[in-house]
């Protein structure tokens, strides 16, 4: 209690409550290191503090230090209050959802279609995969990465699998004052970074698709079983952050169909 009216000054003395039972606060933020305890958490938005022993979990909503968890808590109060999200001059669409939503193939059929979307290349700390372009990912040591990230170089980065991704400002900064649309496949924390940067030109948009195809993708991609394993568990996270977004997108099993229909409200 005395370490946390400490960091957070703001916070009077007699909210700090000693307690074992975090499951049974109703609250409107936790910030716990326990997997287990953000996971039946009812909280609103249970974020996770990364720590060596959590860093392969993927899918939830988590912050690296205080300082990142207090910026967190000041999105939540300011992000969803801009009016509708207005892509007419240009802005930005934030693909969420689970690994195998099919969130790259729509936002390659979005690009194959119209030239007004382009999908900004990311930076990863993940080794190319066999048969994977060079210029799907900027790909960079760990090291090399998080040097970049410590200069300040990416506006949103996040750990997935036990791997880092970062998109920076100078690859998406363009696309949006050029008038056309960034098309990128995020999970919920660099979207939700994005949408404080960037207000209604940022549209979150959660790529629902039913578990059991879900599941077939993840099991027929061609990664280690291990990693497979980790993205399986994190599913539960993953479906629980469609309420944070500014629309679903129900999907099937055809990307292109899918993004029409996103296309289409885009143009609205």
């Amino acid at each position: 209690a005395e370490r946390l009216i400490r960091d957070f000054p703001e916070v009077p003395p007699e909210n700090a409550i000693i307690g074992t039972r975090k499951d049974v606060i109703s609250l409107d933020i936790l910030l716990d290191d326990g997997a287990h305890n953000i996971s039946n958490s009812c909280a609103a938005y249970p974020v996770l503090m990364r720590r060596p022993w959590n860093t392969h979990l993927s899918g939830l909503l988590s912050v690296n230090g205080y300082s990142d968890f207090l910026h967190f808590c000041r999105m939540v109060l300011h992000s969803f209050t801009e009016k509708t999200p207005d892509l007419s001059g240009g802005g930005i669409i934030c693909l969420v959802g689970p690994t195998g939503s099919m969130k790259g193939g729509i936002a390659r059929a979005m690009m194959a279609k119209d030239r007004r979307y382009i999908r900004p290349r990311s930076a990863t700390s993940r080794p190319r995969r066999s048969g994977e372009a060079e210029d799907t990912y900027q790909f960079l040591t760990e090291e090399k990465f998080l040097e970049e990230k410590e200069a300040g170089k990416f506006m949103e980065t996040t750990v997935y699998n036990g791997y880092h991704y970062g998109t920076s400002m100078e690859e998406i900064q363009p696309i949006v004052e050029s008038g056309c649309l960034a098309v990128i496949p995020l999970d919920i924390c660099g979207a939700l970074t994005v949408k404080n940067l960037f207000g209604s030109r940022a549209m979150l948009v959660y790529v629902e698709r039913e578990r059991q195809a879900v599941l077939r993708s993840i099991l027929r991609r061609d990664i280690p079983d291990d990693d497979k394993i980790r993205r399986i568990l994190s599913l539960d996270y993953e479906y629980s952050n469609g309420q944070m977004c500014d629309m679903e997108l129900p999907v099937g099993d055809d990307p292109v169909e899918a993004a029409e229909r996103l296309m289409k409200r885009c143009s609205r």
